[in-house]
């Protein structure tokens, strides 16, 4: 199997970081796809994104950290 437009996503990622994922080719194909089911997106929506890192779900059980995964 290959997947070069997947690809091509991963290396922007890892060359330009969060630009390579919020602004570009990504960003666009992104609002082209939403726009094409009726949805309403635009580049800026995305560039003016901004993430927040949360800790997971986690305990401890017999002095391992468990972390939710789904």
């Amino acid at each position: 199997m290959r997947f070069p437009d997947l690809a091509r996503t991963f290396k922007d990622l890892a060359d330009k970081g969060k630009p390579g994922f919020y602004a570009g080719r990504v960003a666009a194909a992104i609002v082209d796809l939403i726009a094409d089911k009726g949805g309403v997106m635009t580049l800026q929506d995305l560039a003016d994104h901004e993430s927040t890192e949360v800790d997971p779900i986690s305990y401890e059980f017999e002095g391992v950290t468990i972390f939710e995964v789904s």
